[in-house]
């Protein structure tokens, strides 16, 4: 199973290259013009969901999705000439819809607006105001990550939400909730750095790693604040940490907990992580606390254990508390609590815009003429370097994501429905 950025990577070159293929190659009348507005590439590299948006009819539609059907084993081959991948990935198309959506909807207003009739017809939901942006929750000790995204999903009244990182029942902390069209960018953060507040029970190694699994073993703690300073400076840097037994990593299309759960063997392959920052905060007796600053894929567990072992005497993982992801801080979030006790109106306000996923992404401004082309997923000329870029309006207005190729063409990545 490939990882979540390798998949992410792929799927990019993936959708820059039927980009270009299907503009240059591809011949087939019914196709005309459509845009690719993402692709989702399996776990096992097995097929890639090719999502594409037009603003043809209903009866185009049904033309264009043949002619893509037809075409999928051309620019599979195609694909596997230029990006060199050991297995190609199947290519099935997806009509998008949203696109459509948002333009004809938009359309819709407008004809409301100057009195005409647009001939267009919509389920009232479909006119209804969305909630779009991001919420920095800090979740409490207890419930799972879903559990506290359902919640604050429901008190915002958003039709679609999604987090951009899990955090075991027993942590607490920052917990970044993408909304509505948000969770379009929430890949944006899945690589970035988290920094967190660990809590070690020195002593006793448990089942898990931490304070949930049973105790296996105790022993006397002797250490001094010294030895902890002199034992942190082994894990400062670029390191390999073995991945624990109950982890949700996969082996053969099952989590390792499951095995572990079954008293089944599973093998695990240690990952190279980077601890930015590793700092003493405490220590009392056979209590330490750390603050740690690290990379994507570190487990703060399994640092305990190792420290523990360092130290001679083990150690658990009492209670985690998350302070930071990429550029967002605890300090910026509030609980479920005080989103609760807030007015409707009021919880909006706290959201930030989707485009703060994004970070310091380089930055492209369209003027209208082809801010209106690039809303419609159609590919732009503009004078910026290549690389995946953040697309804003002159208006400020964020549209979506895009791609600069060669040619310093701008292609449409992720787009931002009207709202």
């Amino acid at each position: 199973m490939a990882n979540p950025q390798r998949l992410r990577r792929v799927a990019d070159q993936i959708q820059r290259e039927l980009s270009g293929l299907l503009r240059t190659e591809l011949k087939d009348p019914r196709v005309g013009m459509i845009t690719l507005t993402g692709v989702e590439v399996s776990p096992d590299l097995a097929y890639a969901k090719v999502f594409f948006t037009t603003l043809a009819d209903a009866e185009s539609l049904t033309r264009i999705e043949a002619g893509l059907g037809r075409a999928a084993g051309f620019l599979r081959t195609q694909l596997g000439k230029r990006l060199r991948l050991r297995v190609t990935p199947e290519i099935r198309f997806e009509h998008d819809p949203s696109v459509e959506r948002g333009v004809r909807l938009s359309q819709l207003i407008d004809a409301a607006v100057t009195g005409k009739k647009s001939g267009l017809r919509f389920p009232v939901e479909n006119t209804r105001a969305t909630v779009n942006g991001v919420l920095l929750l800090d979740k409490p000790v207890g419930p799972s990550s879903n559990t506290a995204l359902q919640r604050a999903k429901r008190l915002l009244g958003a039709a679609r939400a999604g987090h951009t990182g899990t955090l075991d029942p027993l942590a607490s902390g920052l917990l970044v909730i993408g909304l509505g069209e948000a969770t379009k960018f929430a890949g944006a953060l899945l690589g970035a750095d988290k920094a967190y507040r660990a809590s070690l029970k020195l002593g006793e190694r448990t089942e898990t790693g931490d304070a949930e699994g049973a105790v296996l073993e105790r022993s006397e703690v002797t250490v001094t604040r010294g030895d902890v300073l002199a034992v942190l400076d082994r894990f400062r840097g670029e390191i390999e940490q073995l991945p624990p037994l109950h982890a949700a990593i996969k082996h053969q299309g099952r989590p390792l907990y499951a095995y572990a759960r079954r008293g089944e063997y599973a093998p695990r392959t240690p990952r190279r992580i980077l601890i930015r920052r590793l700092e003493l905060e405490q220590f009392e007796g056979d209590r330490v606390q750390l603050f740690v600053e690290c990379s994507k894929g570190t487990y703060i567990r399994v640092l305990a254990e190792d420290v523990g072992a360092a130290l001679g005497c083990g150690a658990h993982l009492a209670a985690l508390e998350r302070t930071a992801v990429g550029p967002f801080r605890l300090g910026q979030s509030l609980t479920l609590d005080a989103l609760e006790a807030l007015a409707p109106a009021e919880r909006l306000e706290r959201l930030l815009p989707p485009e703060a996923l994004l970070g310091s992404s380089p930055r492209v401004t369209l003027e209208s003429r082809l801010a209106v082309k690039f809303r419609q997923g159609q590919a732009v000329s503009v004078v910026s370097a290549n690389g995946s870029v953040a697309v804003f309006g002159e208006d400020g207005m964020f549209l979506g994501t895009g791609e600069v190729d060669s040619c310093r063409t701008l292609l449409p990545k992720r787009l931002l429905a009207p709202s």
